[in-house]
């Protein structure tokens, strides 16, 4: 079997990790490069291969190809290094060539994700950031970040989100409702707040209707940036749905409350 070995950074953070995938059907050559989608704080992974097998170097099944093993984690805002698992069960592997490592790293008390999981992207948050994984009970659940600089995760059900200041959102598959709003002191300041997994139709961004009264006077401020839409509030206070296309929000997508 073939092995291919790469290194991945990460734009924001400057996080990077080692790996190398059974590769016997030639699917990557010696200096290509791979860019990921964007991940819950905004960056993406650039993947570049170093060493690449011209002969078979490893004695290994056909079953093995494709699989990816993460062996390196290097966390810039820690500076130090860490073993990555797979889906947090300490085993060092990945799955199905690049872009499905579905790994982590303990830090922080929890396991913390990155490369590709489900439909989104990761990078291990800076240690400014907590993150806070919702429970799987019944109901909904509330998930507070208004102190700010926290990146909320939901799990497999109905979740209610606070945004505060310069938090990153992160949805779950069932319906969630991402709530703006003023401070106590009657301020808008939640900041540059960013929602991954928001599923129009089903999901819903509610705001305080001091803010805007109805979907006719938010309209205005909605913009399509990219793969993402962006609604701007004012120049300090502003939320972006990643992967989400402006058009195809309507006044049902929202609540104001």
């Amino acid at each position: 079997m073939k092995v291919d070995y790469f290194y991945a950074q990460e734009s924001k953070t400057g996080d990077y990790y080692y790996g190398f995938v059974f590769d016997n059907s030639g699917v990557y050559r010696l200096g290509s490069t791979y860019t990921s989608g964007t991940d819950q704080l905004g960056g993406t992974w650039k993947y570049t291969f170093y060493n690449v097998s011209t002969a078979d170097s490893v004695f290994q099944g056909a079953s093995w190809a494709g699989k990816v093993y993460d062996y390196l984690y290097y966390d810039a805002d820690q500076g130090s290094y860490f073993t990555p698992y797979l889906d947090s069960q300490k085993i060092a592997s990945g799955t199905n060539y690049l872009g499905s490592d579905a790994d982590s790293i303990y830090l922080n008390g929890g396991y913390q994700l990155f490369g590709h999981s489900g439909n989104s992207w990761y990078v291990v948050p800076e240690s400014r950031i907590t993150t806070s994984v919702q429970a799987l009970t019944s109901g909904a659940d509330i998930l507070d970040g208004s102190f700010g600089n926290q990146t909320l995760i939901a799990g497999d059900i109905s979740a209610v989100f606070i945004g505060g200041p310069n938090d990153v959102l992160i949805g779950g598959t069932a319906d969630d409702i991402f709530v703006f709003g003023r401070d106590s002191t009657g301020l808008i300041t939640f900041g540059q707040n960013t929602v991954v997994d928001f599923t129009i139709g089903q999901d819903k961004i509610a705001l305080d209707r001091t803010i805007y009264a109805d979907f006719t006077g938010l309209q205005q401020r909605i913009a399509q940036h990219g793969t993402d839409t962006v609604i701007t509030i004012d120049a300090n206070d502003t939320i972006t749905l990643q992967n989400v296309a402006a058009f195809n929000l309507h006044a049902s997508d929202f609540l104001f409350v």
